[in-house]
C-alpha cells in the first residue's frame, strides 16, 4: 500500500516481521544505482523482464527500507532474516518492483487517471498520438507564422 501522507513515493507495506515504510529518494537511487551497476529505468526493466539479479532486489528492498526511514544496521538485519535467509524471491521481487516503481513514477494516488501505474510501467508504449499537437521526434516543430 502506498501512503498519501505527502506524495513522496513511500510504501507502506508489510514485510518480514510487520509493516514498515519503503522509499528510494535521491541518496538512495545513487546508491542503488552504485551497486546494481545500472540505473534505476533499467533496474525496473529488469524487474518487469524476469531478468533481475539478486543484488537487485536485495539492495532496493534494503535501501528502500533506508529511505523510509529505518536505521541502516536494522535494515541490514531485516534484509538478512527475510531475504537472504528465506530466499523467497518472487514475493521480494514483487515489494522491489513496488518500491522502484513507487520512486520513480510516484505513488498511484500521485498518478494522473485512476491511481494506475502510468503506461510505460505497464508495458505499453509512450508514443505520440495522431491527436497530440507535439512534433514527432522526427518532425521539425511547426514555425511560427
Amino acid at each position: 500500500m502506498v501512503t498519501d501522507e505527502n506524495r513522496n513515493g513511500v510504501v507502506e507495506t508489510d514485510f518480514g516481521d510487520g509493516p514498515h515504510r519503503f522509499r528510494l529518494a535521491m541518496g538512495e537511487l545513487e546508491e542503488l544505482q552504485e551497486k546494481t551497476g545500472v540505473g534505476p529505468f533499467v533496474l525496473m526493466q529488469r524487474f518487469i523482464s524476469g531478468e533481475w539479479r539478486v543484488g537487485d532486489v536485495r539492495e532496493t528492498v534494503r535501501l528502500g527500507l533506508i529511505g523510509g526511514g529505518m536505521e541502516p544496521l536494522a535494515a541490514l538485519r531485516l534484509v538478512r532474516r527475510y531475504v537472504d535467509e528465506k530466499n523467497w524471491w518472487i514475493s521480494h521481487t514483487a515489494l522491489a518492483k513496488v518500491i522502484m516503481m513507487a520512486a520513480l513514477a510516484g505513488a498511484p494516488e500521485e498518478l494522473p487517471g485512476k491511481g494506475d501505474a502510468p503506461e510505460e510501467m505497464n508495458g505499453a508504449s509512450n508514443f505520440r498520438t495522431d491527436a497530440s499537437p507535439s512534433a514527432r521526434s522526427t518532425e521539425q516543430p511547426a514555425q511560427p507564422e
